[in-house]
């Protein structure tokens, strides 16, 4: 049975703000691959950010976010339509779906079920896109810092479910027709700021807090300032996209 064990909610507007967004070229990807763009499904929505980007594409979009306070941070758009429910029990009727999507969230599902409901609502010939992003990068100086953060400082708090990211999914095995697909990697501008409170949204720190009582972002703040002086600058920050896409037979 599919349970929600809720990592954001917490710090829903923290993730709203520092997380990053997604590519245009993603989405005009996905797109394309679709023979109709009436309705989409954007499961483990979180604040919205994929669902948003879909508006562009689509006649209407389902949002769903098990977490109330993620959904209730969302922007709100007329061509969305906000749900809290789990990903297992999408509360449309079958075949409804052209496109489904899971940004970023996939690793926290109950695979089997969510597949199974993926099924249920996709069209016949539906697209189904799942994708993760991994480490991010800066420069090698920054890079070696945070590599230090997330594996020796924070490493002992994520959740199980992290190794399917360190994994890129490659170990999630779709029940669809696989289509292979371009690479894609996010960028965006930072301050260092910015790239801190970036790290601060990381469930991995949100469990140090609650065993420490302390903010592990403050064992860095000096190193990271050493090497990134100028508080005002502003950084391109790159994440690899690890995407998985299928159609439904």
């Amino acid at each position: 049975m599919a349970t929600f064990r809720d990592h954001f909610s917490s710090q829903a507007m923290n993730y709203q703000k520092y997380r990053p967004g997604y590519p245009d070229e993603l989405f005009s990807y996905l797109c394309s691959l679709c023979y109709d763009k009436k309705y989409a499904w954007d499961s483990g929505t979180g604040n919205g950010q994929c669902a948003l980007e879909l508006t562009r594409y689509f006649d209407k979009i389902l949002a769903t976010d098990p977490s109330e306070s993620q959904i209730k941070g969302a922007t709100q758009q007329t061509q969305i339509k906000y749900d809290v429910s789990l990903a297992e029990k999408c509360p449309e009727s079958d075949q409804s779906f052209d496109l489904i999507t899971v940004a970023q969230a996939l690793h926290w599902f109950d695979f089997n079920a969510f597949f199974k409901e993926v099924k249920r609502v996709s069209k016949q010939g539906g697209i189904f896109a799942a994708w993760t992003y991994t480490h991010a990068e800066v420069s090698p100086d920054v890079d070696l810092i945070y590599s230090k953060f997330y594996s020796d400082i924070v490493g002992k708090y994520w959740p199980e479910e992290r190794k399917f990211v360190e994994n890129k999914y490659k170990s999630i095995i779709f029940p669809f027709e696989d289509i292979e697909s371009p690479n894609f990697k996010i960028k965006i501008k930072y301050s260092r700021a910015d790239y801190l409170a970036y790290l601060g949204t990381w469930s991995a720190v949100k469990n140090y807090k609650l065993d420490n009582q302390n903010d592990p972002i403050e064992l860095i703040e000096s190193e990271i300032a050493e090497v990134w002086e100028d508080k005002e600058e502003l950084r391109e920050v790159k994440w690899p996209i690890h995407l998985g896409v299928g159609r439904m037979n």
